[in-house]
């Protein structure tokens, strides 16, 4: 573990660089959805745009539970690292990830079961 935390140093220097990447990817993931839209509003027409807008509702939620849970985790991981059990946050963390992985997967799999079922 590196020997600086959140806790030492000027409080907006260690938010700013934690919160930096997050913005950075909620950015790129607005991009996506208009960039989204624009095409296939241009190339595909009035259904498959509506398409787009019913399942951009359907993406956002699934990216909020995985914001929720990456929240909780944070809280675990973060309560380990607070206490100095190293071993057992690194398990933590390893066990988030893979349930993450798992979530992820489950998704993609409904996600391809549903287009092969058509």
């Amino acid at each position: 573990m590196k020997g600086r935390t959140l806790a030492e140093g000027t409080p907006w220097k260690g938010i700013l660089s934690f919160t930096f990447p997050i913005l950075m990817g909620l950015l790129l993931q607005q991009l996506y959805n208009t960039v989204d839209t624009i095409v296939v509003g241009n190339f595909a027409g009035e259904a498959p745009l509506a398409a787009v807008g019913a399942c951009g509702v359907l993406t956002m939620a699934f990216l909020a539970l995985a914001n929720g849970f990456s929240a909780g985790a944070c809280v675990l991981i973060a309560q380990l690292f607070g206490s100095g059990k190293e071993k057992e946050m690194r398990r933590q963390a390893s066990s988030s990830l893979l349930l993450m992985l798992g979530m992820g997967a489950v998704a993609l799999a409904g996600k391809y079961a549903k287009i092969l079922c058509q």
